[in-house]
């Protein structure tokens, strides 16, 4: 009886790595650093009639997103795990500069780099989130019912 080498050990190693070598090419090198966006900046742009105005994505639940921190006017609350799921909910923005926000600023960072993997190439992230926001005393809106634009579905 001869042993075929494919169901030895060197058999195993090789189908083994050659599993390991596809897994480690489908992991990116590095997440991408976030690109900022400090409050004041945002604050501005929101209101400057002459320049693209960015798509505002709260990416904090809904009980944060009218909570006690508010949330910036016009602004789409989609939670981080919905987005993160189905980056395409934002799809229809793909080409317009998009500025994520949370309370911090770390939820919105993962969002952006998996905007980022997604094609998403104007992405930014609200440096300090709601917190820095609310610190200047800039305009919020709590409630639910000021000025904030319905999330998208995930139904086309």
């Amino acid at each position: 009886m001869t042993a075929n080498r494919a169901d030895g050990p060197l058999g195993v190693f090789l189908a083994f790595s050659s599993r390991l070598l596809r897994r480690l090419r489908a992991v990116p090198a590095a997440t991408p650093e976030p690109v900022w966006l400090e409050a004041e900046g945002l604050a501005a742009a929101l209101t400057d009639r002459g320049a693209p105005c960015p798509i505002v994505v709260d990416v904090r639940g809904a009980d944060e997103f009218d909570g006690p921190l508010g949330h910036i006017g016009d602004a789409i609350n989609i939670p981080v795990d919905r987005l993160v799921a189905n980056p395409e909910l934002l799809g229809q923005y793909r080409d317009r500069p998009i500025a994520l926000v949370c309370r911090t600023d770390r939820r919105s960072a993962t969002t952006a780099a998996v905007l980022a993997a997604a094609g998403f190439r104007q992405v930014q992230v609200l440096r300090g989130g709601m917190q820095r926001w609310s610190t200047l005393a800039l305009a919020t809106h709590r409630d639910g019912t000021e000025q904030s634009r319905p999330a998208p579905t995930d139904q086309p």
